[in-house]
């Protein structure tokens, strides 16, 4: 009797639990009334692709049919206005279903463990305000389409693991008051196009592998207060115009390859209590003018090229930056030299643009003759013409200068020619670079496979050959290479043969047919210019 009674307690308990909301089976977006059910169904389709069932708080998901009262959820007008999910251990990748919540205008997902790209789709959300994806395993590039939210006020990507370079079109986001990009592996320069973000409070772009200069057109976020570019590959000079930054009160510059004087224009910056310019090339006299930054708290000046004259301003960055003098080093010669040292050119674009840059210490003007020499298989006046000049460069004038060499046009095919350009100072070579020159009618391409087949009817062995130029059709087999290491061996009068050579580069795999009836054979796509990089392909 006992044993009786206690499997019918078990029974009640069972169909207790079965009629219980833990027994739910699960949230039936047809059934929701509060949003519409695309938007459920989206929120079902984010539980589950980022582990839902493991988050740390998941209160109401996928289990009531009112999905307004679920975790970090919130609804307004009758759709999904605000995500909050961060630090919530989510995994997996963003759905790109997230772009079709038209009417969300806060998404927090920072704080997890997210890997994939950015969804480019989140850059339909147009009324949104917030964008949170900081501190997660984010990889790929910034979408260029997040130029469309035009919205925003927020931007929090830093410390993921994103590629690539900032996106031009975050200049369009005019209401955007903070951006962190930080910690990631982005490279290129920081665009221009951010000077019209008028509104900006923080910029935030440390820890990446920036190139190039900071613009100057910073100079124009007169509302900035934070500026992070530390940690990157920076070079040139420090732009005076962010002397016009009066709201600014920190300035992280450290580690970089800044060179140049300090300008004395960020004397100006009355609200400035940190300023950072350590572990750069920045050379010459410290100007006084940092003496009235009366707010400053922070000064670090170490590991440049730096000196100071005056007691007072001795005294000054003594109290400011102690040990700041002992870390300086002499002033590195400046030099100039040419952006690459190969330049390619097709003879349709009719003249080559060469790039100059300055590279060293700050030791006022310089400049430097450039000129095109004989060298090579081009011929000045048949080829290009000859071209001397002069590029100068004033004191702190750090931007790139170019000059150009006029190309000519013969349409001839003549195979790839070069020529030399120098740089000289005082009949000194400070630097040179190559100029080859390619056929109006070729393209480049660097070559990774190449497949030819030709088809033998004479019964008889043979080679397989690759010439540069069409000397060979004139008896000229200076530039030719034999392709295979050994003989082909007949397989019978009309036998068919591929040989799979595997060359240096790309082009698509192609098939040529021809005859062979002789030894070598002779293969007119094969007659391309393979030597060195980029490689020359004859179009036919």
């Amino acid at each position: 009797m006992l044993n009786r009674h206690h499997f019918g307690f078990q029974a009640l308990w069972l169909i207790l639990l079965l009629m219980s909301p833990l027994a739910h089976a699960g949230t039936d977006c047809a059934a929701v009334t509060e949003i519409p059910s695309t938007e459920c169904e989206i929120l079902i389709e984010l539980y589950n692709n980022t582990g839902g069932t493991n988050w740390r708080h998941n209160a109401g998901w996928n289990v009531t049919d009112m999905p307004c009262s679920w975790y970090g959820v919130e609804c307004s007008g009758g759709h999904i206005s605000r995500l909050s999910l961060s630090s919530n251990q989510l995994t997996g990748s963003i759905p790109t279903e997230l772009g079709n919540l038209s009417n969300l205008k806060e998404l927090w997902l920072y704080g997890n463990e997210l890997t994939g790209s950015i969804p480019r789709e989140l850059g339909n959300l147009s009324v949104l305000i917030d964008l949170g994806l900081s501190l997660n395993d984010l990889t790929g590039s910034i979408p260029t389409e997040l130029g469309n939210l035009t919205n925003l006020n927020f931007l929090y990507l830093s410390s993921n693991q994103l590629t690539g370079s900032i996106p031009s079109e975050l200049g369009k986001l005019t209401n955007l008051s903070e951006i962190y990009l930080s910690d990631n592996q982005l490279t290129g320069s920081i665009p221009t196009e951010l000077g019209k973000l008028t509104d900006l409070w923080a910029l935030y772009l440390s820890s990446n592998e920036l190139t190039g200069s900071i613009p100057s057109e910073l100079g124009k976020l007169t509302n900035l207060s934070e500026i992070y570019l530390s940690s990157n590959q920076l070079t040139g000079s420090i732009p005076s115009e962010l002397g016009n930054l009066n709201d600014l009160e920190e300035l992280y510059l450290s580690d970089n390859q800044l060179a140049g004087s300090i300008p004395s224009q960020l004397g100006n910056l009355s609200n400035l209590w940190e300023l950072w310019l350590d572990n750069n090339e920045l050379c010459g006299e410290i100007p006084v003018e940092l003496e009235n930054l009366s707010s400053l708290d922070f000064l670090r000046l170490d590991n440049n090229h730096l000196t100071a004259s005056d007691p007072e301003l001795v005294a000054w960055l003594d109290e400011h930056n102690p040990g700041w003098d002992t870390t300086q080093t002499a002033c590195p010669i400046a030099t100039l030299q040419f952006s690459s040292t190969t330049y390619n050119v097709i003879e349709t674009d009719r003249q080559a643009t060469i790039i100059v840059t300055r590279v060293g210490g700050n030791n006022g003007a310089i400049s430097a003759n450039y000129a095109t020499t004989s060298d090579g298989t081009a011929t000045a006046g048949n080829d290009y013409t000859q071209t001397t000049g002069t590029l100068s460069w004033a004191d702190g004038d750090w931007a790139e200068k170019t000059f150009t060499i006029a190309i000519t046009n013969d349409g001839h095919f003549e195979g790839s020619e070069t020529f030399t350009i120098i740089l000289t100072d005082s009949g000194e070579s400070l630097d040179n670079a190559t100029i080859t020159i390619y056929d109006d009618y070729a393209t480049f391409v660097i070559l990774t496979d190449f497949t030819a087949t030709a088809t033998e009817f004479d019964n008889a062995e043979f080679n397989l050959w690759r010439a540069t130029g069409e000397g060979w059709k004139h008896g000229d087999y200076s530039t030719v290479i034999r392709v295979t290491e050994q003989v082909i061996v007949a397989q019978s009068n009309s036998g068919v043969y591929s040989y799979r050579a595997n060359p240096i580069g790309y082009a698509p795999t192609r098939t040529h047919h021809g005859s062979c009836r002789s030894n070598p054979l002779w293969l007119p796509f094969f007659c391309a210019c393979i030597k060195g990089l980029p490689l020359q392909k004859t179009m036919y």
